[in-house]
């Protein structure tokens, strides 16, 4: 009977205890669509079970995604019919998309680890933009997090590493960070969830499972302390050091950067040289991501090079540095630009037939335009800020809808923003690539940018009560036909 009461409260627990990390860390906006990735083993049923038992209580709609990897023969497919039916049963959608890991893997001579991981993010992050939802949740617990902090440990990682991973990484969210491993699976025995096993996690020939099956219980038969609590203490508390340095730095990286480079990145010498090094080495970083988009492949070693070549390096030394980077050294600067970095040749102001078709110069794509029918909800026109459809309040466009690149001192009204923000800022927070910024097409009403192609939209030109004409934009690639 104790058994029983106590797996009972270990249940209600964990529902309050994700429903307080939502709260805590904003992780989901009410009234979003939330797409959960399930893979069939206990963490990620016990997180669908827990959102499913929230989703009025949040106002949400879940959809669920499932990878198959194809990696375990009939049990893979085991897994995928199981995640199915387990959302036929709640009434969740579901998304499935069938990978052979293996060949990926030998393809991009990568593990089978990060070549899953890689594939996981990305159908995630696909499934979600065609459905438009706002969060991707995973289930990461307590435990994958010792995991992780460990594993960056032992390769010697800095404070960004040993933090761990974290609630919220853009929309990707992890609600069971806070909960351990025995609770989840006490909680699935509970609620007769009956999720499966996915034996390659006995496997010791990963690093992970090493460290899981091996390491740490090795840690605490030793010690005779639980090593999952006292290695999540430390990654939160490194957590909250590293946003103040991570803030503090990109005061410190606008301050040093050179503006009006003709092409890439560029960063005053001396500025950068006078800054404690835990400052300089997240501006290199930054400079690198800003670029490149990426931070995949970045090393210490790479980021005290460019710190050698600041320093001690003579002008016109140039280092080569991973996904296509070159930092350069020029007089009192240090240039970074991807290798045949050329500079887009800027597009004028292209007016839109209205409605018809008008073909983008330098692009495959048009822009397709038409009238649509007036509903007498205007909510019924808002659709997901990706998405490459949007409707416009027409009668507000008193001189035309044109299409552009961008201009010094653009900037926009974003939708449920008070006031305007510049374009450059925008970028920077959506961490898009100096090199991709100046291909991405703006629609303009007269001076003000009414939608950012494919990323924000402006509250100017909505749909509202009192809109008597509805135009409705699609950007269509070469060939494909208007909807």
């Amino acid at each position: 009977m104790r058994t029983r009461k106590n797996g009972t409260d270990a249940a209600k627990n964990i529902i309050d205890d994700v429903r307080s990390a939502i709260k805590k860390y904003d992780l989901i906006p009410a009234g979003c669509i939330v797409l959960a990735g399930v893979s069939g083993g206990p963490d990620s049923v016990c997180m669908l079970h827990v959102l499913n038992i929230l989703k009025n209580e949040l106002n949400i709609k879940i959809e669920a995604a499932h990878v198959n990897h194809m990696l375990r023969g009939d049990d893979s497919f085991s897994d995928e019919k199981y995640v199915e039916q387990l959302c036929g049963k709640f009434d969740i959608p579901f998304h499935t998309v069938k990978c052979d890991i293996r060949k990926y893997a030998s393809e991009h001579a990568i593990s089978l680890e990060e070549a899953g991981r890689d594939i996981r993010y990305e159908t995630f992050g696909k499934i979600a933009g065609r459905t438009g939802a706002k969060a991707i949740c995973v289930a990461h617990n307590m435990n994958d997090q010792a995991e992780t902090v460990l594993m960056h440990l032992l390769r010697g990682a800095g404070p960004e590493g040993l933090k761990g991973m974290e609630y919220r990484n853009g929309i990707i969210i992890r609600p069971l960070l806070g909960i351990s491993r025995a609770r989840i699976e006490e909680y699935c025995i509970k609620e007769d969830l009956k999720p499966r096993t996915d034996s390659s996690n006995l496997e010791t020939c990963y690093t992970r499972n090493k460290i899981r099956l091996k390491l740490l219980p090795y840690i605490k038969e030793l010690l005779d302390f639980d090593p999952v609590t006292s290695l999540n203490r430390m990654a939160s508390l490194l957590a909250t050091d590293n946003e103040f340095l991570e803030e503090f730095a990109a005061d410190a990286f606008k301050s040093a950067l050179v503006e009006g480079a003709k092409s890439g990145l560029t960063l005053d010498v001396k500025a950068v040289s006078d800054m404690h090094e835990a400052v300089s080495s997240r501006i290199i970083r930054k400079s690198i991501l800003e670029i490149s988009g990426t931070l995949k492949g970045i090393e210490q070693k790479h980021v005290a090079s460019v710190t050698k070549l600041i320093k001690e390096g003579r002008t016109g030394a140039t280092i080569c540095l991973p996904q296509g980077v070159t930092a350069r050294k020029s007089y009192g600067n240090i240039e970074f630009c991807l290798k045949n970095d050329t500079k887009q040749e800027p597009l004028p102001g292209i007016k839109l037939i209205i409605p018809g078709e008008t073909k983008v110069p330098g692009y495959d794509i048009s822009i397709c335009t038409s009238f649509v029918e007036k509903t007498k909800n205007p909510g019924n026109f808002s659709t997901d800020r990706r998405s490459l459809t949007q409707y416009f309040d027409y009668d507000a466009a008193e001189k035309g809808i044109s299409i552009r690149n961008r201009r010094d001192g653009d900037r926009i009204k974003p939708s449920g923003f008070d006031g305007t923000k510049k374009l450059k800022d925008i970028f920077i927070d959506k961490k898009i690539p100096r090199p991709e910024r100046d291909r991405i097409l703006l629609l303009t009403s007269d001076d003000d940018i009414i939608w950012i192609v494919g990323y924000e939209k402006s509250d100017k030109h909505k749909v509202k009560e009192s809109t008597e004409k509805v135009l409705a934009v699609e950007v269509k690639a070469k060939g494909e036909t208007p909807s």
